[in-house]
């Protein structure tokens, strides 16, 4: 049985998977598919979650708090209002022109699944 966890990681961009994958360090030659990225995704969030977090800046760990506290996405400028920071989705992967994070590239994927954004 598939668990939400792959279930989730399963809605997003295969190309995406594989660079949130190689973030990760968990990329290996032997995979080419997607559910090769799936299940190494989903493995190192559930056996070193605090690797994921040490790769995030400080808008992206207060983005990723807000998500967790709330299950939902805040709206951008209520986020910039309370953190004084802009909000780390607001370009998607080109966001400050540098490597997307991890956390990015999931809650840019899933943003309507878990609220949706509003600018």
């Amino acid at each position: 049985m598939e668990s939400n966890l792959e279930s989730t990681l399963d809605q997003i961009n295969g190309d995406k998977l594989k660079a949130m994958a190689k973030e990760l360090g968990v990329l290996e030659k032997t995979h080419t598919r997607k559910d090769d990225y799936i299940r190494a995704i989903a493995s190192c969030i559930r056996t070193q979650p605090g690797h994921l977090v040490e790769s995030l800046t400080e808008p992206e760990k207060a983005l990723l708090a807000e998500i967790v506290y709330s299950g939902l996405v805040p709206i951008s400028s209520q986020f910039r209002a309370k953190y004084s920071q802009p909000f780390p989705l607001i370009h998607g992967f080109r966001y400050s022109g540098k490597k997307p994070s991890v956390l990015v590239g999931f809650v840019s994927d899933l943003s309507p699944t878990l609220a949706g954004i509003s600018q």
